[in-house]
């Protein structure tokens, strides 16, 4: 009981760290991740470029992101071929928090949903 208790506060801390989501729109992007060094626009599509991860938005929705060779709908097995093994994972109601020394990955679902490289400058 303890131990779930101890993981539900982690896992609610670590949700503010976590900077892109899939859905989050494109004033939360650059809040989080500062102005891109390149947009592409077309229609109701948008990528914006950074040093080392890309962001994809249609109608102002994030639909696919890349940071640091993980993009969201990574499995947990892709992740790891990645990345090889975090330094912790903690595991609550189907949700898991991966951390690496530079980098935090959510998964929902067996599903990477959300990556914080912590090398970004804001």
């Amino acid at each position: 009981m303890k131990l779930t208790l101890l993981a539900m506060v982690f896992v609610s801390l670590a949700g503010p760290l976590l900077s892109v989501e899939l859905g989050d729109g494109y004033k939360k992007v650059v809040d989080e991740m500062g102005l891109p060094l390149n947009k592409i626009e077309a229609g109701s599509l948008l990528i914006l470029t950074y040093p080392d991860s890309s962001v994809r938005l249609r109608d102002d929705r994030v639909v696919m992101m890349k940071i640091a060779g993980v993009e969201a709908g990574f499995t947990y097995s892709k992740v790891i071929a990645q990345l090889g093994d975090p330094a912790s994972k903690i595991e609550v109601s189907g949700t898991q928090i991966l951390n690496y020394l530079d980098m935090t990955i959510k998964l929902q679902g067996g599903k990477v949903i959300a990556i914080k490289n912590a090398g970004q400058v804001r």
